[in-house]
């Protein structure tokens, strides 16, 4: 039986949302009898070690997405195969190169970009030529892929007010929570610990975190605090829990595979406070897992995540509200019971094996 070839490219294997997305979905693809998966990316990277046995790996030597069409090229060279990227840069490359060499009928490929941030704002946040030219590009570009895939709706309805465009082919496909773990017994304790993952930048909110749980301390001492993540704002968010003198409960764990699985026994809460998410799959794993949660109801995903796990909206705050986010961290540690029953169907819907049934449907 001919195997249907699906090729998967990132720019890298460094951490992020949208590369472990589609690591998931490769990996999961390459598990088919019937499926034959190739992963185009350069080495290096904390998510290298979980790149399937089964997924042929293609290395990219160049140092740019231009450098490295040529090869790129030869490997879709009269090939009849599915190429899912991500990154609106080789978005709109990858997809202008196949559909010229379907034109010349150089190759039978089809394309699907995923698109995972507030591309409109991205894209207006400077005046950089580039960016201009690829604000043009992209309504035009992914109108003529032969799909565009979005986390969450909201990102897609966003999308087409902001550009003006309605979208030809698109699919809705949310990231899997990536964890299968029943709620602990000896977690029913009451929470001593905050846990926040992610990267460490600006756009993470860490600073409101570290704000915030002092002053949680204040009326609850024994309260602790880890941040699971890694970034160039590391230096400066420990410098500032110095500066706020909690210090002492506050840990810097680095980077971690897969967090949920090492806090799975302990009695902690997770609080997201991004200032702006593609679809944040640590609030996903976090709810599958039963664990109470507070958030900012930024774009895009929680609000939508919270609707879906029929978590109450009283736990999402205004983005930037210090005061509230202490509040509620304060508050929920006393809805336990609230957090800890999972409706079986809101996991069916961030479940990896439906993921990757969206994925098998698009070949």
């Amino acid at each position: 039986m001919r195997k249907r070839d699906v090729i998967f490219f990132l720019p890298s294997l460094k951490f992020g949302g949208a590369e472990r997305a589609l690591l998931l979905a490769a990996k999961g693809l390459s598990e088919c009898d019937d499926i034959a998966v190739q992963l185009i990316t350069q080495k290096g990277g904390e998510l290298e070690d979980q790149v399937g046995a089964n997924i042929e790996w293609i290395c990219l030597n160049k140092g740019t997405l231009f450098a490295s069409i040529p090869k790129i090229f030869k490997l879709l060279l009269n090939r009849k195969a599915v190429l899912i990227t991500t990154l609106v840069h080789c978005n709109v490359v990858l997809t202008t190169l196949i559909k010229v060499m379907s034109f010349f009928k150089l190759s039978k490929c089809k394309v699907f970009v995923r698109e995972t941030t507030n591309l409109f704002i991205r894209l207006t946040s400077s005046n950089s030529v580039k960016l201009k030219f690829l604000r043009l590009l992209v309504p035009a570009v992914y109108n003529v892929a032969d799909g565009v895939i979005f986390p969450n709706r909201s990102m897609f309805e966003a999308f087409e007010r902001d550009f003006s465009v309605k979208l030809r082919n698109y699919k809705v496909i949310y990231n899997p929570s990536g964890v299968k773990i029943s709620l602990h017994p000896s977690v029913q304790c009451r929470r001593k610990k905050i846990i926040v993952v992610g990267r460490l930048e600006k756009s993470k909110g860490v600073e409101d975190v570290l704000t915030a749980f002092s002053k949680v301390l204040e009326s609850d001492s024994g309260m602790s605090l880890d941040i699971v993540g890694d970034g160039h704002a590391r230096e400066e968010l420990e410098a500032l829990a110095e500066t706020l003198e909690i210090e002492d409960k506050v840990s810097f764990k680095g980077f971690l595979v897969n967090p949920f699985y090492v806090y799975k026994d302990q009695s902690v809460i997770y609080v997201l406070a991004s200032y702006m998410e593609g679809m944040p799959n640590g609030l996903i794993e976090a709810l599958s897992c039963g664990i109470p949660c507070v958030s900012y109801d930024c774009d895009y995903g929680p609000r939508e995540i919270f609707e879906i796990f029929n978590i109450s909206n009283k736990y999402l705050i205004p983005v930037g509200d210090i005061s509230k986010l202490a509040l509620l961290i304060s508050e929920v540690k006393k809805d336990l019971d609230y957090f800890s029953y999972v409706d079986h169907e809101s996991l069916k819907v961030f479940s990896l094996d439906s993921y990757i049934d969206c994925f098998k449907k698009l070949l």
